[in-house]
This record gives C-alpha cells, sequence and structure tokens, in this order.
C-alpha cells in the first residue's frame, strides 16, 4: 500500500506544473507606493523636525523680539525725534548711520566670531546675547532721557556700531546645527519668523501709542 501511494506521488510529480514563482506573493508594506501627503503638512512635519534643536528653538525665539524691538522702534522713532525740530536732518544722520553701522557691526561680529569660536565654541551665542543687551541699553539712552537731538545720535551711533552684528552669529548657529539636508528650510523659517515679528510689532504699536501733544494739535 504504501509503495502504492509514492508511485502516484512520482507520476503526479511529473503532470501537476508548479505555478510560476511570485505571482500569488504578497506586496509588503515596502513595496506599497507611499501615501500622498498635502506639501503643507509635509512643510510642517519638517518645521516641527528643525524646532526639536534646541540652538535653532532658542535662537529663533531671540530673534523674534529681537526684530520685534528694532521694527518697534523704528515705528515710533521719527514720531519722537520730530519733536527736536529737524526731521530732515535727523534722517539724513540717520540713514548714514545704520548703513555705516550696519555693515561695520556685521562685517566685524562675523569676522571675530570666527576667529574664536575655535576657543570658544558658545562664542556667538555669548556675543549675541551682549549685544541684545547692549542694544537695550542704547534704546533706554536714546529715549528715557529726551536731552538733545545729538545725544540722540550719538546712542543710535554706539547701537548701530557695536550692538546690530548679530544677524552672521544667528544665521550660523542655526544653519551649522540644523538637520541635514535642511539648511535652507532653517533660513527659510528665519525669514518667516523675522517678518511675523516686524508684523505683529507694528499692530501693537498702533494700539498703544500715545503721540505727544504737539502731534495732537495738528
Amino acid at each position: 500500500m504504501g509503495g502504492f501511494f509514492v508511485g502516484v506521488g512520482i507520476i503526479s510529480s511529473f503532470i501537476v506544473r508548479e505555478p510560476l514563482r511570485g505571482i500569488y506573493t504578497f506586496k509588503t508594506k515596502e513595496q506599497l507606493p507611499a501615501p500622498i501627503e498635502f506639501p503643507l503638512w509635509t512643510l510642517l512635519r519638517q518645521f516641527y523636525a528643525i524646532l526639536q534643536v534646541s540652538c535653532i528653538r532658542w535662537n529663533l525665539a531671540a530673534a523674534f523680539f529681537r526684530f520685534w524691538t528694532n521694527s518697534t522702534i523704528g515705528s515710533f522713532s521719527l514720531l519722537y525725534t520730530n519733536m527736536y525740530g529737524k526731521p530732515q536732518l535727523f534722517a539724513v544722520i540717520f540713514a548714514v548711520i545704520s548703513l555705516l553701522g550696519g555693515i561695520f557691526s556685521n562685517m566685524f561680529f562675523a569676522v571675530i566670531s570666527d576667529k574664536l569660536e575655535p576657543r570658544c565654541i558658545k562664542i556667538k551665542a555669548y556675543l549675541g546675547a551682549a549685544q541684545c543687551v547692549g542694544g537695550a541699553l542704547c534704546f533706554v539712552a536714546i529715549y528715557y532721557p529726551f536731552i538733545s537731538l545729538s545725544f540722540a545720535i550719538a546712542f543710535f551711533a554706539i547701537d548701530f556700531f557695536l550692538f546690530e552684528g548679530y544677524n552672521p552669529l544667528i544665521v550660523s548657529m542655526i544653519t551649522m546645527t540644523s538637520p541635514q539636508g535642511a539648511q535652507a528650510s532653517v533660513l527659510g523659517l528665519y525669514v518667516i519668523v523675522a517678518s511675523l515679528a516686524g508684523l505683529f510689532s507694528a499692530q501693537v504699536v498702533n494700539m498703544f501709542t500715545i503721540p505727544p501733544a504737539s502731534f495732537q494739535q495738528i
């Protein structure tokens, strides 16, 4: 009896054909097409991953408030300096100071930070924080005493030549610590933060600024 079944098996092996391999193989998860994602969702996920880096997160927060400060100062600088009665003179001097001071401070602190970084890895963070404090003190000196136009211009010059070179420091830190392949996205997020700071600060200034009496009479 056993020999009968062995014989049947041998004969069947010549008659029954084996199906082609793979035609009934189920596709694995890796072989399935990737789900279609909306570009906005992909962008938000990338921004979320970028913000997980603490260096980028804190630098963007600091940049937001720094740009907020600059936009706020620019919004009512002309309003209050006009009370000195020399708006044209102030506009020309302020333009020259902002141009020359901006070029000097950005180039100076960019070169100095690169030179000192091998000795102190956090030198860019230290210099950026010092500029924020120094700039705030200059703004207090400009607007609080209200001594004279020359006094205000002097502190404007100090601010632009010594405390406005933070941009290359921030850009350098966030690009060096950005995830691989996300450098352009980090810079894009930096531009978005700067734009939002300027937008919100203008609205806040309009809500809370009270024009001086000399302007209310016009």
